[in-house]
């Protein structure tokens, strides 16, 4: 049971613990601004955001249960999907564990981006990512989000409420956690980016 979820998002978690335990190895981690609730950040979440492994056999076991596909953002690429609860009507977003998003592999007009950092992988069957893990993610996105954005590309970036979104969540962690300044995040550039944004500079100006 999540500690600072509403009671919908409490029953879409649970719904999804009791589905998974009837796959074979699926394990599941609550990742992004909901996982961020867990750890003192206060802004309001709709949705929930959830890695997953192995995300084939995940995605099966949704085909015949009370999730369906979003209409908005449907399994495109088979590494990342939105499903809704029909009987809670909450979001999830489902990613897939230990793989890059922006892998180099999708060119842009004028370059490449590799993300900092992959999704981590799932850690348990429903439980919370820890705060280094949601955190590195946000800045991560938030780094291949501005770089795409800069290169003129109009798939894949992050809007500027977005980024500012992420870096505002960054600090409220922070604050919440008592974290220091110098955190593992498991990339020098992240690492880097997060230090900025402890610090209070410009983390923008300095992508």
């Amino acid at each position: 049971m999540l500690k600072r979820a509403t009671d919908s998002q409490n029953k879409t978690f649970e719904r999804l613990k009791v589905l998974f335990e009837q796959g074979q190895n699926i394990r599941f981690t609550l990742v992004g601004a909901a996982a961020g609730r867990e750890y003192g950040l206060t802004r309001a979440t709709k949705d929930l955001d959830i890695v997953v492994s192995p995300y084939p056999a995940a995605m099966a076991m949704l085909l015949n249960s009370e999730f369906q596909d979003s209409l908005e953002d449907p399994d495109r690429t088979g590494r990342t999907c939105t499903q809704i609860d029909m009987t809670t009507s909450v979001p999830v977003d489902f990613l897939t564990g230990g793989i890059l998003i922006n892998d180099g592999s999708f060119p842009l007009r004028r370059g490449v981006v590799i993300d900092p950092l992959p999704i981590p992988l799932p850690s348990g069957l429903g439980n919370v990512a820890p705060v280094t893990d949601v955190i590195g993610m946000k800045l991560s996105a938030l780094l291949s989000g501005v770089r795409i954005m800069r290169l003129g590309a109009d798939l894949g970036i992050r809007s500027m409420e977005k980024v500012n979104q992420d870096i505002s969540d960054v600090r409220s962690l922070i604050s919440a956690c008592g974290l220091s300044r110098e955190l593992p995040l498991g990339s020098p550039e992240v690492e880097r980016i997060y230090e900025i944004i402890y610090d209070g500079a410009d983390a923008l100006g300095s992508i």
